[in-house]
């Protein structure tokens, strides 16, 4: 008997160990689940790439190398994606050709592997999964769906006419200018800086649908932010600001 319950402890510990988590992936500071929606993507022609940061935190005590696969689920035709991994691919490259090294504990950041999407003027839903691998062994996986449907009238989606920071870079302060062209404003509304992985550094209300607002950064380190226009609670434009 005494020796079955050693055999048991032994097989739950196998047991444990074998399902512990490399890797855990992160959005905004917050764990994420099976699936990431990112609403609201710009549908106009001319619109900039979105770049989508995920962390891929090292979930070990020792140095790994996370092999980054991308697989096409459901791509709305004309639409664009790809991901950077240190350098950008074309959208046709699903296997990333080099490693993401980590350290014990380490979370990457925009720099080391960001997301690239691309609605091209088309109106619909992409589904891209996102699997990581660790020692050919997957780590963990993510879907990540990305809409510019269109939506009924009393829905309609906030457009931004334009959205910048100057000067960019900056060193003490920076001026944000923003213009909502179809809303009508009224609702809460923020401009909201954050770092490279997705914490945030600071929100500054703003309560007309086209204005600006100077941000003190004197107090940053040196390194690359992103600010975003934050209307009803939902992420409408984000865009990238360099502290020197």
């Amino acid at each position: 008997m005494k020796r079955l319950s050693i055999l048991l402890l032994i097989l739950s510990a196998s047991l444990t160990l074998g399902f512990a988590q490399d890797v855990k992936l992160f959005y905004q500071g917050n764990e994420l689940g099976d699936t990431l929606l990112i609403p609201n993507i710009d549908p106009a022609p001319n619109a900039d790439d979105y770049e989508l940061t995920i962390g891929v935190n090292n979930n070990t005590e020792d140095e790994i190398s996370v092999l980054i696969v991308k697989k096409n689920i459901s791509i709305l035709p004309g639409s664009y994606n790809s991901f950077c991994l240190d350098v950008c691919y074309g959208e046709n490259v699903d296997t990333a050709r080099r490693m993401l090294v980590l350290g014990a504990g380490q979370t990457s950041d925009f720099l080391q592997f960001h997301i690239l999407y691309n609605a091209r003027g088309n109106v619909g839903v992409s589904i891209v999964k996102y699997m990581f691998f660790v020692e050919n062994v997957l780590a963990d996986s993510v879907f990540v769906k990305f809409s510019s449907e269109g939506v009924g009238i009393s829905e309609m989606p906030i457009r931004v006419n334009s959205f910048t920071a100057y000067p960019n870079p900056a060193n003490s302060e920076v001026t944000v200018q923003y213009d909502l062209s179809n809303y009508r404003f009224g609702a809460k509304s923020n401009i909201v800086l954050t770092n490279l992985i997705g914490s945030k550094i600071m929100s500054v209300p703003v309560s007309a649908a086209k204005g600006k607002s100077v941000l003190d950064i004197s107090n940053l380190v040196s390194e690359i932010y992103f600010y975003s226009l934050e209307v009803d609670n939902k992420i409408v434009s984000t865009k990238k600001l360099v502290v020197k």
